[in-house]
């Protein structure tokens, strides 16, 4: 009997407001450079230890191997359970890179994404920036699309939040990265309030948001569809799925269109276009996602909204390792800050 599918999740929809930058610290991140993008982690091509690899709630290897499910079908259930997985893996960190071009009525920029987000069964730390280059926005549109912020939970009981005015991001054009010195961040209104993390890990609504959440069915184009089998050097199996959705169905979920316009600041909008490459670890988490998209609609909050499009590529790149987990330059700030 055929299997329905009642909850797809892709990726995540990266808009002209949610091109964001990861802010390094006083000292230097260890950037490398990988599927041509800069990257931060270093142990992306490292398949997860056993004691994470034995958190996933979902295994993908009996997915792939059903014969009564066609690829698109395949990659649909795939994408499900990486969502399910991420919400219950014990440690994880991501880094995204996200490069784009968004015009705001008749201006335009190119806008540069970055997110840096560590969390394990006991703290999490993300941080984030937003900042366009190369544009001819006014002060009013540049609001719209700048931004620095770090939001730290240590141990689960009270929660940080920093922030940093724009001007106070640096663009480095020779790596591509933005960046922030320790010294330049602030108190958030929000810093030093009470605050904990989900037990175990963190909850399905939270790994939905690296995610673009569809409830429907039949969403992936069965002509792009393709699964291939792989190995790193070290000979750790992954598997790549590449693939693009059917706009048509896309634009008429309710659920697709509401997690686009949330993520956006906007209303009345629609996804032009998606293109995906996924690379899944043979335990069932994620290694490297990438989308090429594009969308138009109207941005802006309250009474005020500008007619806008973007079309973008993100790069996310996963590590599970202790080192890339590690959150003392946010503790550092922190404490500064006290």
């Amino acid at each position: 009997m055929k299997k329905v599918i009642t909850l797809l999740t892709l990726l995540m929809l990266i808009s002209s407001l949610g091109l964001l930058a990861v802010a390094c610290d006083d000292g230097e991140y260890n950037v490398t450079e990988a599927e041509g993008v800069p990257n931060v982690l270093q142990d992306y091509e490292v398949a997860p230890e056993a004691s994470v690899a034995e958190s996933v709630h979902t295994a993908i290897l009996p997915i792939i191997s059903d014969s009564s499910l066609s690829t698109a079908e395949k990659i649909q259930q795939i994408m499900n359970a990486v969502e399910y997985n991420e919400s219950f893996v014990n440690r994880y960190t991501y880094f995204n890179y996200t490069k784009g071009t968004t015009k705001i009525e008749d201006k335009s920029g190119t806008l540069i994404y970055q997110r840096l987000r560590k969390q394990n069964s006991n703290s999490k730390d993300d941080m984030t920036l937003k900042l366009p280059v190369n544009h001819n926005f006014g002060a009013a549109e540049v609001a719209f699309v700048r931004s620095a912020a770090l939001r730290y939970n240590p141990a689960g009981n009270t929660y940080y939040r920093m922030q940093a005015d724009g001007d106070k991001i640096k663009y480095d054009e020779k790596s591509g990265l933005l960046s922030v010195d320790n010294a330049d961040w602030k108190k958030h209104s929000q810093f030093g309030s009470s605050g904990t993390i989900s037990p175990g890990i963190h909850n399905l609504e939270d790994a939905k948001k690296t995610c673009a959440n569809w409830n429907c069915e039949g969403i992936v184009i069965s002509d792009t569809a393709k699964i291939e089998k792989k190995k790193t050097d070290n000979g750790d199996v992954y598997y790549e799925l590449t693939f693009e959705i059917d706009v048509d169905i896309a634009n008429a979920d309710k659920t697709t269109i509401d997690r686009l316009e949330q993520d956006n600041s906007g209303k009345n909008m629609s996804i032009n276009y998606i293109k995906a490459k996924v690379q899944v670890w043979e335990c069932g988490l994620l290694k490297y996602y990438t989308t090429d998209e594009s969308w138009n609609g109207k941005i802006g909050a309250a009474i005020i909204w500008y007619e806008g499009s973007a079309q973008s590529v993100s790069n996310v790149f996963y590590s599970y390792s202790e080192r890339d987990n590690d959150m003392s330059n946010s503790e550092s700030i922190k404490n500064g800050l006290l």
